[in-house]
C-alpha cells in the first residue's frame, strides 16, 4: 500500500511505501523560468535528500503557452544542468504532460535518479 501526503513545511510532496518505508521526494512549482528551475532542484538535492535516497521528483506547471514549444527549450535546457550527469537524459511522452529523467551526482556522492514532471495549465 502507498499513502501520499502533503508534508508541510519542509517538502513539497512525500510518497511513503508502507511496507518497505521507502520514499519519494517532491517539488512543486509554477514555471518561471530555468533559474528559478535550477533553484528548486538545487533545494531539493541539498536540503531534502539525503545519501540513501535513489529517486526524487520536480513537478512543474506550467501556464498559458505553446506547450509544445515550451517543452522543446525546456529540454536542451534541462541537459545543460551543471550536475546531470553524462548519457542519463530519457524523454518520456505524454498528451498534456511531459517526463523527463535525468541522473544527478548528490553531494554524498550517490546518483539519484530525478524525474522532471511538466504539466500545462491551459488557460
Amino acid at each position: 500500500m502507498i499513502n501520499v501526503q502533503k508534508i508541510p513545511p519542509k517538502r513539497d510532496l512525500i510518497i511513503k511505501e508502507s511496507n518497505t518505508n521507502r520514499e519519494l521526494v517532491g517539488e512543486c512549482l509554477i514555471w518561471n523560468g530555468i533559474v528559478y528551475y535550477e533553484e528548486k532542484k538545487d533545494q531539493l538535492f541539498n536540503r531534502y535528500l539525503t545519501w540513501h535516497d535513489k529517486n526524487a521528483l520536480l513537478i512543474t506547471f506550467i501556464r498559458n503557452t505553446n506547450f509544445i514549444d515550451f517543452l522543446k527549450k525546456v529540454k536542451k535546457k534541462i541537459e545543460l544542468i551543471p550536475d546531470t550527469m553524462d548519457g542519463t537524459f530519457q524523454d518520456l511522452s505524454g498528451g498534456t504532460y511531459k517526463i523527463f529523467v535525468s541522473e544527478h551526482k548528490h553531494k554524498s556522492g550517490t546518483k539519484i535518479r530525478l524525474y522532471h514532471l511538466f504539466f500545462h495549465l491551459p488557460k
